[in-house]
């Protein structure tokens, strides 16, 4: 009882790893990349693949594909891929350097996300010459001071804000003001949220609320905040923190 008691909310792709565990995983073969040019893309995408973006993150600011979703291409990808993509979704991968491709799959596999069809091949440049569209701009990063002066701001400017973490973790002390939703929870409860809406997003630490950023970023949220450093870093700061049942 104690041991199952308080689990984490599971991640989207929990139920699918499990299934892969009791029948076996389908093999990944010898892994060649596997270029995809525009016109196989927009197939792909037609048919309801995902892109997901994992050069580095300055790179996507200045320029990406609408709807692509952004991770880091580093330890931490088999982690967050499960909250913000499904887990049956045919994946197009968008690399900074085709060396990384099969370190990508791999981390995707483990976790069930076995359906990478291939990276794309072109620019964005030519994607563009084709008359394709292309955003700019992505996730603020927002130090505690900055969160602080934005929830200052009168009702109609100021941001949602929205904790990630566990609920245990949640009545130990947040934000005042903030709203709980777990990670785990988030990507089937992001419609009860306005796109038009700005929206901050914290954690512990930072790395679940980017998680969480990268989804509102997939779908459409104008305006999206992560507070760099999480809870930990608002209390560095010296910031108020209140409990559960407590008032702001």
């Amino acid at each position: 009882e104690f041991a199952t008691a308080s689990l984490p909310e599971q991640p989207g792709n929990h139920r699918r790893i499990k299934q892969i565990n009791r029948q076996g995983p389908r093999p990944l073969g010898q892994l060649t990349p596997r270029p995809l040019h525009i016109q196989d893309a927009v197939r792909h995408f037609r048919q309801g693949a995902a892109l997901l973006d994992l050069r580095p993150k300055a790179d996507f600011k200045a320029k990406h594909i609408p709807g692509s979703v952004h991770l880091g291409a580093d330890n931490q990808l088999s982690n967050r891929v499960g909250f913000v993509l499904p887990p049956d979704v045919p994946i197009i991968l968008m690399l900074n350097e085709v060396s990384d491709y099969p370190a990508v799959v791999y981390s995707l596999a483990r976790v069930g996300y076995d359906q990478v069809v291939g990276y794309f091949a072109d620019t964005l440049k030519a994607w563009e010459a084709l008359g394709l569209p292309t955003t700019a701009g992505d996730v603020r990063d927002i130090e505690p001071d900055e969160l602080q002066n934005l929830l200052n701001q009168t009702p109609d400017q100021r941001p949602l804000l929205i904790d990630v973490r566990e609920s245990w973790e949640f009545a130990q002390g947040h934000v005042p003001g903030a709203r709980h939703i777990a990670l785990g929870e988030f990507a089937r409860r992001v419609t009860e949220l306005d796109p038009r809406q700005p929206i901050a997003l914290i954690c512990a630490s930072g790395g679940r609320s980017q998680s969480a950023a990268a989804l509102l970023g997939q779908q459409g949220f104008e305006t999206v905040y992560n507070v760099v450093g999480g809870t930990f870093n608002w209390m560095q700061h010296g910031l108020p923190l209140e409990q559960a049942g407590e008032k702001a």
